[in-house]
């Protein structure tokens, strides 16, 4: 995956930090060029015909006006382009445009989870991998191939769909973050403890899930009906 920032110098950095960290998350194969200037990006035109997100910030030329996104479409009709700024009258401006996302400078990491999680998903890219260690090595699985995420003791564990129970790497995530991360990927969260891959639901009651396998899943009240809810739409999508 080919991803092309443009923003000047003092804050390209951050913003290909925030993606950067993401994509390794997610395990995507992926590669970043930066530009600092419209008229530096606009010189290379096979940097935007091949990249799967072009990423603009509010710093650069051509922006406010959205000149810059006309120029880019004018060599790349179907570009998806995403606009980093704060202010609300360019981001209700940008969706105007067709911007394919308008990501906050004050919220960069979620906002970036929320746009390349839907990049990934509109490339198609659902089975992506986490990471997991296995002695003392660290290894890839496969987010199909995941049963359910388990928060204890401080630590997340990942139960494979082989039965085996991994620790996450890294372990100390937040089941939330996680949560995020997942977002599309058919993952519902059922307990505050628990993350199930729906794919391995094989009954859906009021106060716990059945998985393969015959394990029992609690689902706490809070959650029961949204989860429910959740859950019987996923079905009917199968259908």
């Amino acid at each position: 995956m080919h991803l092309v920032i443009c923003d000047p110098e003092s804050h390209s950095g951050l913003i290909k930090r925030c993606v950067a960290r993401y994509l390794e998350e997610c395990c995507a194969d992926f590669n970043i060029q930066t530009y600092h200037s419209t008229s530096e990006l606009l010189s290379n035109s096979e940097d935007i015909l091949y990249s799967d997100l072009i990423i603009v910030g509010d710093g650069i030329a051509g922006v406010r006006g959205f000149k810059v996104v006309t120029e880019l479409r004018s060599i790349s009709p179907q570009a998806r382009i995403a606009v980093v700024t704060d202010s609300a009258e360019l981001a209700f401006t940008g969706y105007r445009h067709n911007i394919f996302r308008c990501v906050r400078r004050s919220r960069m990491r979620t906002d970036f989870e929320e746009c390349l999680n839907a990049l990934l998903f509109s490339r198609g890219l659902y089975d992506i991998c986490d990471r997991v260690r296995s002695g003392n090595a660290v290894k890839r699985i496969r987010i199909s191939k995941i049963v359910y995420y388990e928060s204890r003791n401080r630590k997340i564990f990942i139960i494979a769909e082989s039965g085996v129970t991994y620790l996450r790497e890294p372990y100390k995530t937040a089941l939330d973050r996680i949560e995020s991360f997942l977002a599309g990927f058919d993952f519902i969260r059922i307990h505050q403890s628990f993350l199930v891959n729906m794919l391995y639901i094989d009954r859906f009651y009021y106060d716990h899930v059945e998985i393969r396998g015959g394990i029992a899943l609690p689902v706490s009240h809070l959650r029961a009906r949204s989860s429910r809810e959740i859950y019987e739409k996923h079905l009917k999508e199968l259908r």
